[in-house]
């Protein structure tokens, strides 16, 4: 398999209603991107449902998750989603941003 045009690379930290929201954004919109995508999710040892929210938007896009078993802080988060990503572009995000998708496109 080739490597995507897009990561979208999303750190978080026990902020599961966060990243709900947005996962639920980005599900809504997924088929305005026009680019091959991968959405890459550090998760720092999170205690709250974290891993079931990524878990349940895994059908619907292309999600790599990685679940982190210690907290190293956030700027290793985010270094490790630089080291994973595959995407010729990265956008790097928060897990309260919201994204629209067909300005991505763009």
């Amino acid at each position: 398999m080739t490597n995507p045009v897009l990561s979208l690379t999303i750190p978080t930290y026990n902020r599961s209603p966060y990243l709900q929201h947005l996962l639920g954004s980005l599900a809504r919109q997924i088929g305005d991107i026009t680019h091959s995508y991968e959405i890459v999710i550090s998760d720092n040892a999170s205690t709250d449902d974290t891993e079931s929210v990524v878990k349940s938007f895994m059908d619907k896009m292309n999600i790599v998750y990685i679940k982190r078993e210690q907290n190293f802080g956030p700027n290793d988060n985010r270094n490790i989603l630089l080291r994973r990503a595959k995407g010729a572009i990265q956008l790097n995000m928060g897990d309260d941003d919201d994204l629209i998708l067909s300005e991505v496109n763009k």
